[in-house]
């Protein structure tokens, strides 16, 4: 069986971290990330759901209770629809904040240290690095360290800037 939906869930990811470069209202994003997905798909569906039911509820309970109800007791916990969801639900009531963001995505729960870092990834470009605060950035001391031979231990600050020249130069 082929599992299209967590690739358009892929899909959507990286266009919306993409598009927080040059877009800064988040609702014009998600939607920059949906224009690349199949419009009629599940994932689509879940996704624009989501948003509505974030554009008239109160607060964040009422739409995460409405994906627990929905999606949550019929998916798998890092199944991409109810994970999804959550992300969405951090990013609207996160009001543009990083630390606000992030807080309330984990606090939907599930796969919670995947959806706090796919909103992490997103609102870290969106404000851009001097405007995360520092006791987000302070324990990673600059570092990224992998297990890939050769690329062990990294400093983030030049992959951004090698990233930054490479962009520049095509």
């Amino acid at each position: 069986m082929w599992r299209g939906e967590g690739v358009y869930g892929e899909i959507f990811c990286a266009v919306t971290v993409s598009a927080a470069f040059y877009k800064n209202d988040m609702r014009h994003i998600l939607e920059t990330g949906l224009a690349y997905v199949p419009p009629g798909s599940q994932f689509a569906r879940v996704v624009r759901q989501t948003m509505d039911w974030c554009a008239s509820a109160n607060n964040w309970h009422e739409p995460m209770r409405k994906v627990y109800e929905t999606y949550a007791r019929q998916y798998h916990w890092v199944h991409t629809f109810p994970n999804i969801a959550m992300v969405v639900i951090g990013l609207f009531f996160g009001g543009g904040d990083f630390a606000e963001a992030l807080h309330f995505t984990a606090l939907c729960g599930l796969d919670a240290n995947c959806t706090a870092g796919q909103a992490a990834a997103l609102m870290g470009v969106l404000l851009g690095a001097e405007k995360i605060p520092e006791k987000w950035k302070d324990p990673l001391q600059d570092k990224f360290e992998i297990y890939i031979r050769k690329f062990e231990s990294l400093i983030i600050s030049d992959i951004a800037k090698k990233t930054i020249k490479n962009n520049q130069n095509n």
